[in-house]
């Protein structure tokens, strides 16, 4: 009867498409004290370290933790139609989580959502109107300071977390393989 939520904070295109460690944690720990979500915390083998950071920041820990294992496709997809949502960056996870039946909660940086659009009611697509965004680069061209990585920085955790928390609602009842 608990909600199932992944977790899938990497993106094999930059950093410029990765939403913040800290913040995927703040949404992990929110949804499991305010829904009792099991949190499924996903990583491709090359983004074991972005999920470390997630895990290590989390006050609790999630259900299961691909920082520490190996994840496949096919376990991906596996886990993808058993979740009711994925929060996400813009990546591969997805399209599977989409094509799946999964709610999806999308971060967009420097990425252009028009360009990247899969039509899907059940996505909640998020992202700050930022005059550098979209640039498209895998990397932030903008210097340190507080423009940069403004894209992903200015997408707050409440505005994650409430685009989840809808899409768990709609979520209850549905059936699930």
């Amino acid at each position: 009867g608990q909600p199932l939520v992944m977790l899938n904070p990497g993106a094999s295109f930059g950093s410029s498409k990765m939403w913040p460690a800290d913040r995927y944690a703040a949404v992990a720990d929110a949804l499991i004290d305010r829904r009792g979500a099991q949190i499924i915390l996903h990583a491709s083998p090359a983004e074991q370290e972005v999920a470390a950071e997630v895990a290590e920041a989390m006050q609790r820990r999630p259900a299961v933790n691909f920082a520490e294992r190996q994840s496949r496709l096919g376990l991906l997809k596996a886990l993808c139609a058993r979740c009711d949502v994925v929060v996400t960056n813009d990546t591969g996870a997805r399209h599977v989580a989409a094509a799946l039946g999964a709610g999806v909660v999308t971060v967009f940086g420097s990425t252009d959502p028009a360009w990247a659009r899969i039509d899907y009611d059940r996505e909640r697509i998020l992202r700050a109107d930022v005059p550098c965004a979209p640039c498209q680069q895998p990397v932030c061209p903008q210097p340190a300071g507080p423009l940069y990585h403004q894209c992903m920085s200015a997408v707050g955790v409440e505005q994650v977390l409430s685009a989840a928390e809808e899409l768990l609602a709609e979520s209850a009842g549905r059936d699930k393989p």
